[in-house]
């Protein structure tokens, strides 16, 4: 595969909208496999970048498959034998200019600090946690924090056991990478227990309508009958807040036509081939007198049921970015 050369638009994207372009490129089923390797957060940050994302043009595409496929063979080659041996062979693949690049940008998922997932929960629910446990994997975590956030949490801790974390992590001095990792897992585990307050804010009904509604029709069916076989209320509750694309018709105008203003025409005519004729007329009626002339004419070309989803999920998110229902 030739080397593409690097345009300036797609140095301007963040990860994770590269992550969504690429799973967009996967297609729903190895997605939603990958979703499943994910957790809840970064699934729906994903969900509503997915979304988000407008019509992606074929060089951007091709850039970003192939940024995957340089970092993918660099994990593959360092796993193998370790990072001189993937430098060495990333040369011969890819030059030693490209190669030296793609080592520094996976060397930050290579030396990850220990603990990193505690730097996503807030200090009162980590001193909560934290005061439960030991003082010597107190004096752990804190070690490897930043200095600003070990001193506000173990200013929090109860003043019992304050001096005896500190003193351990004075005399503390060098730890085994096994037990660092072991360490982890069992806090990260009971930390997923013991926080479920922090569930109220990051999940519930509203988050997980959220994500049901950027899901394709199939995947979100299926998830809501496992759903309604083990409880029937949750499964109402979320059906009813579910936005699809008949429910245009409950759209605000002023709403609706802002955002379709930001979406292809060919969108706009594929996602109309099955929608309700109340759907159809709303948004016709939403479009500059030009453009809904011109959709207003019945297209016979075949179309895949696929195409015709994704094309109202694009409108669905136009909508929830211009104000419209979450």
């Amino acid at each position: 595969m030739p080397r593409l050369k690097k345009a300036a638009a797609i140095k301007k994207l963040s990860g994770k909208e590269k992550a969504a372009i690429f799973l967009l490129a996967l297609g729903c089923e190895p997605s939603a496999q990958v979703f499943g390797h994910l957790n809840a957060q970064d699934v729906e940050i994903l969900s509503y970048q997915i979304a988000s994302t407008e019509k992606v043009d074929s060089n951007t595409l091709s850039q970003v498959l192939f940024e995957f496929r340089e970092l993918a063979t660099a994990r593959n080659y360092i796993a193998t034998g370790g990072v001189d041996y993937a430098k060495k062979l990333l040369s011969k693949a890819f030059g030693e200019k490209r190669a030296e690049e793609i080592i520094q940008k996976i060397s930050v998922f290579l030396h990850k600090k220990p603990f990193e997932f505690v730097k996503r929960v807030q200090s009162d629910r980590l001193v909560s946690f934290l005061k439960f446990e030991q003082p010597q994997t107190i004096a752990l975590v804190l070690a490897y924090l930043e200095p600003e956030t070990a001193s506000r949490i173990l200013s929090a801790l109860p003043r019992s056991i304050q001096s005896d974390v500190a003193r351990r992590i004075a005399v503390m001095d060098r730890t085994s990478p096994e037990m660092l990792r072991n360490v982890e897992k069992v806090l990260e585990k009971k930390l997923a227990l013991f926080d479920l307050s922090g569930y109220k804010e990051a999940g519930g009904i509203e988050s997980m309508m959220n994500i049901l509604n950027r899901m394709d029709k199939k995947t979100g069916a299926d998830i809501l009958s496992d759903i309604r076989r083990s409880n029937t209320k949750l499964s109402e509750a979320l059906t009813s807040q579910i936005l699809v694309f008949d429910d245009l018709v409950k759209i605000d105008d002023e709403i609706l036509c802002s955002a379709l203003a930001g979406v292809s025409s060919d969108d706009i005519a594929k996602a109309l081939r099955t929608a309700s004729y109340e759907a159809r007329e709303k948004v016709l009626a939403n479009l500059d007198p030009e453009r809904s002339q011109i959709l207003s004419q019945p297209d016979s070309k075949p179309i895949r049921l696929k195409e015709i989803e994704e094309s109202q999920r694009q409108i669905l998110a136009a909508i929830r970015k211009a104000g419209g229902p979450k």
